[in-house]
């Protein structure tokens, strides 16, 4: 062995002694803080955000730097004020290229969030990372909306556009070309207003909560492309011009005419009266053929008077002569490890590869002095 190599072994020797050192020397790191030697760090933020997706980067480094390289950064954004569970936690990850790292997180809403990166290596010595966080506030006014269908008539005109399923968006504003806005509420998705004939123009704008959240500032998307619409002019009726220059008054209603007087019908002679005496019958039912007295024109004996009683022949009985009959009677019815040993096993590891690398290196200089 040469002394130049022999200089070279001992400065790789000393370099994992004193990385075996650090690792037993450090202490357990804070909440939130890279665990052991490892570098992960995010980038700063501006206060608000205003566009999505929203860019996280940083740097990641292995504890043992090109020994323990970084495989993957992960990046998770979760909201931390009062959204709503249509604004769930979103995450992504990325490999760093070198020690660098940059991931895009598109969040369902505005509003207060939290970014928590981690970062993990191929080499199972380096163990787990730690996690690096940041806040962050979004306030992105989004994409503008289609524009409204308009229809104009006699009686203004007619807005309608699509609704939305953003859950951050709060209203709407219907604003004409000109001057003068309506604003509404995200659930109204028509508008109907009167109008002067002519043409008119009109754009939308959709309403979010900003980065405060719901209840919060709102912040206004771009206006949407220009509608128009064309209100007809409606024809006054033309009235015919008077027959002189000056305007006559109103005829007198002509008077009533009068009702003729019926004459008096002539009087008439009194009439004449004649009594005449019935003949009467001397012995009802004598069987001689005369009259009863009680009868004023005469009735044979055997007629049916009404209030009799039927005899035994079968003439009319009572309800029958009262005009009834028994027919006609009513009927009454009724939803983190510990570390654990990582520390004592990545020790005898590191011990182990640099044993065995001593071992091979002695005996091939030993071989190169023998031969």
């Amino acid at each position: 062995m040469t002394p130049r190599s022999r200089c070279r072994l001992a400065a790789a020797t000393a370099a994992v002694l004193a990385a075996v050192v650090a690792l037993l020397l450090t202490p357990a790191p804070a909440a939130g803080a890279p665990q052991g030697l490892w570098t992960l760090t995010i980038d700063a933020f501006p206060e608000v955000v205003d566009s999505r997706p929203v860019v996280v980067a940083g740097a990641a480094r292995g504890p043992l730097g090109g020994l323990t390289p970084v495989s993957r950064v992960t990046a998770r954004m979760a909201p931390t004020g009062a959204l709503p569970e249509a604004c769930p936690p979103v995450q992504a990850s990325a490999a760093p290229s070198g020690d660098r790292y940059r991931i895009e997180l598109v969040p369902v809403c505005n509003g207060p969030y939290r970014v928590v990166v981690t970062a993990t290596s191929s080499n199972p010595v380096a163990g787990p990372s730690g996690d690096a966080a940041r806040p962050v506030a979004v306030a992105d006014p989004g994409p503008a909306p289609a524009a409204p269908r308009v229809v104009g008539s006699a009686d203004g005109v007619a807005l309608a556009w699509a609704a939305t399923r953003a859950p951050d968006v709060v209203g709407w504003t219907v604003v004409r070309t000109g001057g003068g806005s309506t604003e509404l509420p995200v659930a109204a998705i028509t508008l109907a207003q009167g109008a002067a004939p002519g043409l008119h123009a009109y754009r939308l704008v959709a309403r979010r909560w900003g980065a405060e959240g719901p209840g919060g500032p709102q912040v206004a998307s771009p206006p949407s492309a220009e509608a128009r619409a064309q209100v007809p002019r409606t024809a006054a009726p033309v009235l015919p011009p008077p027959s002189s220059g000056t305007i006559e008054p109103p005829a007198a209603p002509a008077p009533p005419r009068p009702t003729p007087a019926r004459p008096a019908p002539p009087p008439t002679a009194p009439r004449a009266t004649t009594t005449v005496d019935p003949p009467t019958r001397v012995g009802r039912g004598s069987g001689a053929g005369g009259y009863d007295t009680d009868l004023p024109y005469g009735t044979p004996d055997d007629a049916f008077v009404p209030g009799e009683r039927a005899d035994a022949a079968g003439a009319p009985g009572d309800d029958e002569a009262a005009g009834t009959s028994p027919s006609a009677r009513l009927v009454t019815t009724q939803e983190p490890t510990s570390p654990g040993l990582v520390a004592p096993a990545a020790i005898g590891l590191l011990m182990l590869t640099v044993a065995l690398h001593l071992a091979g290196y002695l005996r091939r200089s030993r071989a190169a002095a023998d031969g």
